[in-house]
């Protein structure tokens, strides 16, 4: 994987001031991990060359690896043209750099420019039954006298 570490990678400079940038904005370190990941990643990709010089093109081939990466249902979502949540971070990651880039003139335009997100796939997420959610409630009362759960039906309770 790219090293941004490594004053001999052609991407350590502008990664450094992009990190920094991030740290001054109070960007979690989880986010920054994250765009780091997705940088090393899309230089991987483009056989060590200097993220800056990259072009529409070369971004994209890398968008269409990422996707044909998934595997399972996530590949058949991204089949029917709908992006799972992993490209979308990825898309965002990039667009945040190029955005940058653009903003302290590394780059006369982004490459991102007008590449807009694919469509998420749904999440269809079950919400229990009413009766159920009585159930769940009446498993976890709390006696107030004891401080303890409720005895199930039929047994005592010890404290």
């Amino acid at each position: 994987m790219a090293d941004f570490t490594d004053p001999r990678d052609p991407n350590a400079l502008g990664w450094t001031d992009f990190e920094r940038d991030l740290v001054a904005l109070g960007r979690s370190p989880r986010t920054i991990q994250s765009y780091r990941e997705t940088c090393q990643q899309l230089a991987d990709h483009a056989k060590g060359v200097d993220l800056l010089s990259l072009t529409r093109a070369d971004i994209q081939d890398y968008l269409l690896e990422v996707r044909t990466l998934r595997s399972g249902t996530r590949r058949r979502a991204s089949a029917e043209g709908k992006a799972t949540s992993t490209e979308q971070v990825h898309l965002r990651s990039l667009h945040r750099f190029y955005a940058w880039a653009e903003a302290e003139e590394l780059v006369a335009r982004s490459p991102m420019t007008g590449m807009s997100l694919p469509k998420a796939e749904e999440k269809v997420i079950d919400v229990p039954e009413n009766d159920d959610l009585r159930k769940l409630l009446a498993a976890c009362a709390i006696d107030p006298a004891t401080k303890l759960p409720y005895a199930p039906r039929g047994t005592t309770s010890t404290p």
